[in-house]
């Protein structure tokens, strides 16, 4: 993820779900799933990243002239 360009979010949640499927599959070896672990730390982490993001620009629309109006998003 580090040499490429910053990916969208939803480019990046479907690497994660590949990502999470082979390892899941044990058909990987030690090295492999190692690597693949590590390489879904950062996909799982940018999109959480990007959720977090979002839900603040999502918390800003909502101010009102009375303050911030929080309301859970479902």
């Amino acid at each position: 993820m580090d040499n490429n360009p910053k990916p969208t979010f939803e480019s990046a949640f479907d690497k994660l779900n590949e990502l999470t499927s082979a390892l899941e599959s044990g058909e990987l070896s030690l090295k492999e799933m190692v690597e693949s672990f590590e390489e879904a730390v950062k996909f799982s982490r940018f999109c959480l990243e990007q959720l977090d993001d979002a839900e603040k620009r999502i918390v800003k629309i909502s101010e009102s002239e009375d303050g911030i109006k929080e309301e859970p998003l479902d």
